[in-house]
């Protein structure tokens, strides 16, 4: 009866951690209320933000404003660097390999690709930038709009880059903080450290041998 017990107890908590795990919620970071908008013709830039986490958070998916919610014209190459310049994640967000999130502004949501887990510690401040690269897609821009998750601080001044190529590590300040893109994130402590992962097998085992047991009876 002990052994039945150590593996029901075992069973539960892995269970649970699964389950924990599985739950984690992605929050976009911006909200938009408002704004003014553009057609990015033309334009051969990336526009973005300077960015400080106040908890060690999870960047799991990358994004870029679809106006009206019905697809973008082109695919945007999206990232995030240090501010050393170092590319930390990137993808091109088109809308094929993406899906909306988040509550609807003015019509649109912003549509996210998934990436690998990127770690971001608190406290350090990172850059976003999201490129238009002459596609006709809408650029929503401002600053007053911003309704940030409390996971982040965002700087109060936009940084942008023009230069042939597109997509570059956006240096120069700007008045406004821009929202052609955004990102995904979880708390950092929802990712499983390796005792959990070890228990969550151990969880399983034990149900293994409780089914065997089961079936030996």
């Amino acid at each position: 009866m002990k052994i039945f017990m150590r593996f029901v107890l075992a069973a539960f908590v892995a269970t649970n951690l699964i389950s924990e795990v599985a739950n984690a919620t992605s929050i976009p970071m911006f909200n938009y209320s408002g704004g003014f908008s553009q057609p990015g013709v033309g334009q051969i830039a990336t526009w973005g933000f300077q960015f400080t986490p106040t908890a060690s958070i999870i960047v799991d998916g990358l994004g870029y404003f679809d106006a009206g919610s019905d697809g973008l014209v082109g695919g945007h190459r999206v990232g995030i660097w240090a501010t050393n310049g170092t590319l930390l994640a990137s993808a091109v967000v088109n809308t094929s390999n993406s899906s909306l999130l988040g509550p609807s502004v003015d019509g649109g949501q912003y549509r996210y690709t998934s990436i690998a887990d990127l770690a971001l510690s608190q406290g350090v401040t990172y850059v976003f930038g999201a490129a238009v690269e002459g596609i006709a897609d809408v650029v929503y821009v401002g600053g007053t709009q911003l309704s940030p998750s409390p996971l982040v601080n965002i700087a109060s001044t936009g940084v942008y880059d023009v230069t042939s190529t597109g997509f570059n590590f956006p240096t120069f300040t700007i008045g406004n903080t821009y929202g052609l893109g955004s990102f995904t994130a979880r708390q950092g402590s929802e990712v499983p450290e390796p005792a959990s992962l070890s228990l969550v097998a151990l969880g399983l085992v034990a149900a293994s041998m409780l089914r065997n047991r089961k079936a030996r009876s």
